[in-house]
């Protein structure tokens, strides 16, 4: 399974920095993954890299996010939680923290 960074801050964050925290609906194994931005179904798919998925938190609530927005791209723990539920419609979230290969010593 693939993993998308569509949410340009988030993508961005892990570009530049390497990692990033992030929220997704559906549960998710830790391990090596591709991850990409673009539209699958249009075949407009841009590879990011391979990254090394590690499962920080699930169900996670909104309450419990502010020690992670610093890395997670998003301005602030209310926007992020936001973002994510709009996205994923829905929740409960779970949290993961995901490594850019190059950047990383982990993969």
């Amino acid at each position: 399974m693939t993993m998308f960074f569509n949410v340009k801050p988030v993508r961005e964050h892990l570009i530049k920095h390497g990692h990033v925290y992030t929220l997704r609906k559906a549960t998710r194994k830790a391990g090596k993954d591709t991850a990409f931005y673009g539209d699958r179904f249009k075949g407009e798919l841009t590879k990011i890299g391979r990254i090394e998925i590690f499962i920080e938190m699930r169900a996670i609530s909104p309450n419990q996010l502010e020690p992670y927005v610093n890395n997670s791209g998003m301005p602030s723990a209310e926007e992020w939680w936001k973002a994510a539920v709009k996205i994923h419609k829905g929740e409960p979230m779970n949290l993961y923290h995901v490594f850019l290969c190059v950047h990383s010593e982990v993969c």
